[in-house]
């Protein structure tokens, strides 16, 4: 060691060291700049050796002098380890140069070209300084991209974006490749001529305008590197990583795999990003991805010829991966039905679904309004592994029960949900029939019951019929006959031992409807069944009797009366409400003085009061149903008009 006073005792002898071949002192660094100068002090950058003589640059010194002069001083002791370095103590007004020296394991280096002249004066303009450091990767044969730092002088306002400019080697033309600028501190520039050798330049901007250039970079080549690939991104099929891949073409004593975001190195690792390499290969693996995670990542191989790539995740691909990954990571299990229910005996509620595939280490869950259901007596809970049919039946469903039912499935790693909503009539419609089951099971199994309900039955022979079936009787059972809540006596009591009870309804028509009822009980319970003929079932039953009537319908008849002559229309049976039309010629004919449209429970009749020359013709009947129409005529003119005519006339 040295001081004013002289040199220090020396050292012990270091550990044996053992030094590679061909290991030398680095190579001169090379273009002194000049970024900023406060009339004090100036801020200097300089570029990295190019050769580092096989060991990895850790110093550099810096000397100054005045312009014109030959004594070199030091300016720092000890040396400085980064290219940016702030030269304090300096005399405003004077101009300085200066050189750099750079020293790696075997020794310090040559000194650099000395530096244009600096004169310190104080930068007071109000445009940005220079930009320094440009760097380039992923160099193409149309295309590469060119980094750099952004100015230590920003000038009177911040610094809002970058112009990057080019030029041939050789040229003064410089172009401009942004005419927008850009905020970030990287540019892709296309459209270069492939193998042709280029010089770079950064401009930053602020409100008061463009700054200076910085100092042009070294010429790089739009030439691809041999073998060169591009960084692949995949959604692992197993773990739901986001991976990013990259497989370098060259590979040195040295070399290593840089990731940046942004092109800015990637240093945090707490948010589950980790970086695995093998051999030349190396991945850059998202673990818990989310949304912030959009951008541009790039990497490059040190101590290679340039090998490097990138890769942009745009917002809508990183929304497409991280689904993807979701459903990796939580499986969904196919449902072959989603969740329903069926209303079994005793009115128990069944609710299940069909996957289309379990196994025999499936587990499930049931909901009701977010509450977990008990699977315990009375409640049972089941799967099928065969079936795929996973089942929860409730015991017994009440009002309480109105809301969302959910079964949640899990089954190795995959999972499933189906939900189904009973709220509303969808609740209301299920619990009557819950109910219902309910009743009808006590009803069936504990007391006399009708084993069939009422109906209305139509005979071939037109006669009308209610009938209905009870069982589960002893002797002491009574049965009871009802028509709008008023008894009725039947001329037959019901044979309770065939286990079939009838009510004919004699000449059934308007007058007959009404609400009937049957009773059927003992000391044991009662049951009642009840029917309502009218409506629809009212004109289904004078559909039947009109099809029937019509099949039976004789051809008509005359029958001469005192107060005219009268057709007749024998049939099985007749009631005023069967759709029936008489026809004079083509004239459909009402009922009126003229005409008066009449029958008994036997025949149809229609009868001519005080004929005329004017009422002879043809005259015709027809009996009409949904599915048919029967037609009966007679031509009451001629000889048989005047006969009948001739007994009218004596009759009357």
């Amino acid at each position: 060691a040295i001081n004013e006073l002289g040199l220090s005792d020396e050292s012990q002898e270091s550990a044996p060291l053992t030094v590679r071949a061909a290991l030398t002192t680095p190579s001169a660094p090379y273009d002194v700049a000049l970024l900023n100068c406060d009339g004090r002090s100036m801020v200097l950058n300089w570029k990295k050796p190019l050769q580092s003589g096989g060991a990895e640059i850790k110093e550099y010194y810096v000397d100054k002098r005045c312009s014109g002069t030959s004594m070199w001083r030091e300016i720092h002791i000890p040396p400085v380890t980064e290219r940016l370095y702030k030269v304090e103590g300096l005399t405003e007004g004077a101009v300085y140069q200066f050189h750099v020296y750079a020293a790696n394991l075997a020794g310090l280096g040559p000194a650099s070209k000395h530096s244009d002249d600096f004169k310190c004066e104080a930068w007071t303009m109000p445009e940005p300084g220079p930009a320094y450091d440009l760097t380039f990767c992923e160099v193409r044969d149309n295309s590469l991209v060119v980094e750099w730092q952004k100015p230590v002088y920003a000038g009177s306002e911040p610094i809002t974006g970058y112009h990057v400019e080019y030029a041939k080697k050789g040229t003064s033309d410089w172009k401009t490749a942004n005419e927008k600028t850009v905020s970030h501190r990287f540019l892709k520039v296309t459209g270069l001529e492939v193998g042709t050798c280029y010089l770079f330049r950064v401009r930053a901007v602020n409100a008061a305008g463009v700054g200076m250039a910085s100092m042009p970079s070294d010429p790089v080549t739009a030439k691809a590197v041999e073998g060169s690939q591009e960084v692949s991104c995949t959604v692992d099929e197993k773990s739901g990583d986001i991976v990013l891949s990259f497989e370098s073409c060259q590979m040195n004593e040295g070399s290593r795999f840089i990731w940046k975001k942004n092109y800015k190195e990637i240093t945090d690792f707490s948010k589950g990003v980790e970086i695995k390499t093998e051999g030349n290969q190396s991945k850059l693996i998202f673990k818990n991805a989310d949304k912030e995670d959009a951008g541009t990542y790039s990497v490059s191989v040190a101590r290679t010829n340039g090998v490097s790539s990138s890769y942009t995740i745009t917002t809508e691909e990183l929304e497409k991966m991280l689904a993807l990954s979701y459903d990796i990571r939580h499986p969904i299990i196919p449902l072959k039905s989603e969740l329903a229910y069926k209303i079994l005996e005793r009115g128990r509620m069944r609710f299940w679904l069909q996957a289309e595939e379990i196994s025999s280490k499936v587990t499930y869950k049931f909901f009701a309004n977010n509450k977990e259901l008990s699977g315990a007596d009375p409640n049972k809970m089941g799967h099928d592994v065969s079936t795929g049919i996973i089942e929860f039946i409730m015991d017994h469903f009440t009002e309480e029960n109105e809301g969302t039912f959910t079964c949640q499935i899990t089954d190795g790693g995959g999972k499933a949900q189906s939900s189904l909503v009973l709220i509303g009539d969808a609740f209301k419609a299920a619990l009557a029939e819950a109910d219902f089951q309910r009743r009808e099971y006590i009803r069936v199994k504990e007391g006399p019951h009708f084993s069939e309900f009422l109906s209305l039955h139509v005979g071939d022979d037109c006669s009308v019929t209610l009938v209905c079936k009870v069982a589960n009787l002893k002797k002491e059972s009574e049965f009871h006959w009802y028509k709008d809540d008023t008894e009725i006596i039947p001329d037959v009591k019901p044979d309770l031992s065939s286990g079939v009870c009838k009510l004919p309804i004699k000449e059934f028509s308007l007058k007959t409807t009404g609400v009937y009822k049957a009773t059927i009980s003992d000391d044991r319970g009662k049951d009642m069944s009840q029917i309502d003929i009218s409506g629809k079932t009212f004109d289904e039953a004078i559909n039947k009797l009109s099809q029937l009537a019509g099949a039976s319908a004789a051809e008509l008849v005359i029958k001469c009366t005192a107060t005219g002559i009268q057709l007749q229309c024998h049939m099985k049976y007749y009631t005023s409400e069967m759709n029936i039309s008489w026809y004079h010629s083509e004239h459909k004919l009402t009922h009126s003085d003229k005409t008066v449209i009449g029958g008994t429970p036997a025949m149809a009749t229609m009868e001519v009061i005080e004929p005329m020359e004017k009422d002879k013709g043809a005259y015709s009947i027809v009996i009409t149903n949904s599915e048919s129409s029967h037609k009966r005529t007679l031509d009451l003119s001629g000889d048989v008009y005047e006969k009948a005519y001739a007994e009218f006339q004596k009759l009357k």
